[in-house]
């Protein structure tokens, strides 16, 4: 049975699972990542645009928050927009599923005063874009991403199995390559095999570990596993 390692939190490792299993694979669980909410008070004042980049940003932000319900709403994929229509939003989704895709969208719009509820640590790729056309960003952030460390012997004995490894976001990336590093097995460990799930998480990886990953035809796990079922 051909074994599949996912490195998201445990609590999104477990909902994934089933998915994976009934698609043959053996699965492999290391967070490699975990999530912690911030303190934070969204401003009083009315804004044009909500972006929620994550499914975590809006988990963490309606733990504290609500919107209008005529607030424009843009989600960065179809799980991000999903995890809103659960709350009861409408949002917007970029044909393009990815930073990219939001940039695109604003290019589109006028200036005016746009909120972002984000990680901590999240990329400024977009914030960036928008200063520069003269938008007003709001830039909240909500909560942050902190690694999970591992020791060697724990590394070893998933990875000396070679799963298809899979990564779902650049912090899984970085946190992969810091227990590598720490347990000096940069050197000594082949990823045959790696699934990134967009191409943020791509250059990332690319940026770390310097070769090449795969990447599914749309950001879901769903297409992780047709990806996967492709590789030997």
């Amino acid at each position: 049975m051909r074994k599949i390692l996912l490195t998201r939190e445990m609590d999104d490792i477990l909902k994934d699972t089933k998915l994976f299993q009934n698609r043959g694979f053996e699965v492999l669980a290391l967070p490699l990542i975990k999530t912690q909410s911030l303190p934070f008070e969204v401003p009083q004042e009315s804004f044009d645009y909500v972006v929620f980049q994550s499914q975590k940003a809006v988990r963490y932000f309606f733990e504290k928050a609500s919107l209008h319900s005529n607030t424009k709403i843009v989600a960065v994929g179809k799980s991000t927009q999903k995890t809103l229509e659960t709350l009861g939003y409408k949002a917007y989704t970029p044909h393009e599923e990815s930073a990219n895709g939001l940039v695109e969208f604003f290019k589109h719009i006028k200036p005016c005063k746009v909120l972002i509820p984000r990680a901590k640590e999240g990329r400024e790729e977009l914030l960036n874009f928008l200063r520069e056309r003269g938008f007003d960003v709001i830039d909240l952030k909500i909560y942050q991403t902190v690694m999970v460390e591992y020791s060697k012997e724990e590394i070893l004995q998933v990875l000396s199995q070679d799963p298809i490894v899979v990564l779902a976001s650049p912090s899984a990336v970085k946190s992969l390559f810091a227990n590598l590093q720490k347990n000096m097995l940069t050197c000594k460990i082949t990823l045959r095999n790696v699934i990134c799930i967009g191409e943020t998480t791509k250059s990332a990886y690319q940026e770390h570990f310097g070769s090449t990953c795969f990447v599914p035809k749309r950001p879901s796990m769903e297409e992780v596993v047709n990806l996967a079922l492709t590789l030997k």
